[in-house]
């Protein structure tokens, strides 16, 4: 059986496939959003998703280390590995105290903060040509790169509150909060000034012109200061 999802947030991932693994399919090879499944007894594995140690594989040292565990790889795709065990009574961690969380959050932001940072480039490339020229292809390509730059965004938010709750242990609920949501806003008022001067675009004049690549920087401005934002760790 084979089943599309799209999961950026690991964890919710795992979730779903143990929710899985429950009802008797057991997880057993992912290809770019295709997962496949093959029928088991239900609650059979458990499953968890780490950070891999090379891109698109993962040495044998790792594979070693996670045998001795009782751990087996799934598979690898990019930066993920996909990790089955034997389901037991202990829940099925691969980091247990603050500090291997904290350096396995920072491993995630990162990826995250490398797309994020592409697509905010893929943005700002795009941008000229897609209000000057008015060509499709620019503007399909800033939608799109503007879209992927708000959700990696909101992926680096996350991992980025994750974070400063490890580093301040006394921190307030309240105010990681806040945290969480201002940089969202500056996100979505990002997202709305992009789509503002793909709008404006048409109104043929070079005030407009200036104006929609006014917006469209500025646009890019409010997703990088979500990310500067939501990253200032107070001691």
């Amino acid at each position: 059986m084979r089943k599309t999802r799209f999961y950026l947030n690991t964890e919710k991932e795992v979730k779903w496939l143990n929710e899985m693994a429950a009802n008797g399919w057991n997880f057993t090879n992912y290809r770019l959003f295709v997962y496949s499944f093959e029928k088991c007894e239900p609650g059979e594995y458990e499953y968890q998703i780490d950070t891999s140690d090379k891109f698109g594989k993962c040495s044998e040292k790792y594979r070693y280390f996670m045998e001795e565990a009782g751990i087996d790889v799934v598979c690898c795709w990019g930066p993920w590995v996909m990790l089955r065990r034997k389901k037991s009574e202990e829940p099925f961690e691969l980091y247990t105290d603050d500090e291997s969380k904290l350096e396995h959050f920072i491993r995630i932001n990162r990826i995250f903060k490398f797309v994020a940072f592409f697509e905010m480039l893929g943005l700002l490339v795009n941008l000229y040509p897609a209000i000057e020229y008015k060509l499709a292809v620019n503007i399909v390509a800033c939608i799109i790169c503007g879209l992927f730059s708000g959700i990696f965004i909101n992926m680096v938010v996350i991992y980025n509150n994750k974070i400063f709750r490890i580093k301040n242990e006394n921190v307030n609920l309240e105010e990681s909060t806040n945290r969480v949501q201002k940089s969202r806003m500056y996100v979505i008022v990002g997202w709305l000034l992009l789509l503002g001067s793909m709008v404006i675009k048409d109104f043929d004049s070079a005030f407009t012109k200036i104006a929609s690549i006014v917006l469209g920087l500025s646009a890019a401005f409010l997703f990088g200061l979500s990310l500067k934002y939501s990253s200032k760790y107070k001691k």
